[in-house]
């Protein structure tokens, strides 16, 4: 059927499309403001990553969805900042000369969250190995259960890796996602900043 969705891995060939659907879909968010070459940087990170479980959805061969799973969220980061740390530089300096507000505040929560201390919950909790870094989906499709059918495949692949339990984190200010991860199983675990965390129990 034409209307079909199907889910299957990213390919690198598929990075660029991925990129201009972060950029239709993320734009008020930080990443999306550093530019669709630095963007594609970031995603090729954790592509090439063997700890990195993504996913597309497409219909009618073109790509409507994605999600974006990692167990080396650190390692990649860090490796990530440190190789283009000129380029990152350059563009934030340049975004911000221009009074971009987006790169503004996000440069704020990123520095708040880096010194702030947790709060008491947090303190008890201990993060996940695995995590949840990214689910697109298409405007006109929300609704439709592409962002579960993502999530499902998702957790196949992290079950027969016997992954016990996986952890997210999403904005303080967005309950329409903060309802879907619940609806999903997710369950709330602390906060920090603008963020606040979810881990879900598989095993």
């Amino acid at each position: 059927m034409e209307d079909q969705v199907y889910i299957c891995s990213v390919t690198e060939s598929d990075l660029d499309e991925i990129v201009k659907l972060h950029c239709e879909l993320f734009d008020n968010y930080f990443l999306k403001n550093l530019g669709h070459k630095l963007i594609y940087k970031y995603y090729l990170a954790y592509y090439k990553d063997e700890g990195t479980i993504f996913l597309k959805a497409s219909q009618s061969n073109k790509i409507v969805g994605f999600v974006l799973t990692t167990s080396n969220y650190s390692e990649i980061i860090h490796r990530f900042y440190r190789d283009h740390v000129l380029e990152l530089a350059m563009k934030i300096i340049w975004e911000t000369l221009k009074l971009n507000k987006i790169i503004f505040l996000g440069l704020k929560s990123r520095i708040i969250n880096m010194f702030s201390s947790s709060n008491k919950q947090n303190e008890e909790v201990k993060e996940e190995e695995d995590c949840l870094l990214s689910i697109a989906v298409k405007k006109e499709l929300r609704g439709k259960s592409v962002a579960k059918l993502l999530v499902d495949n998702v957790e196949e692949v992290l079950l027969s890796k016997d992954v016990r339990a996986y952890s997210l984190s999403v904005k303080k200010d967005n309950p329409r996602a903060k309802h879907f991860y619940e609806k999903l199983g997710f369950k709330k675990i602390g906060g920090k900043g603008e963020l606040e965390y979810y881990t879900k129990q598989l095993l």
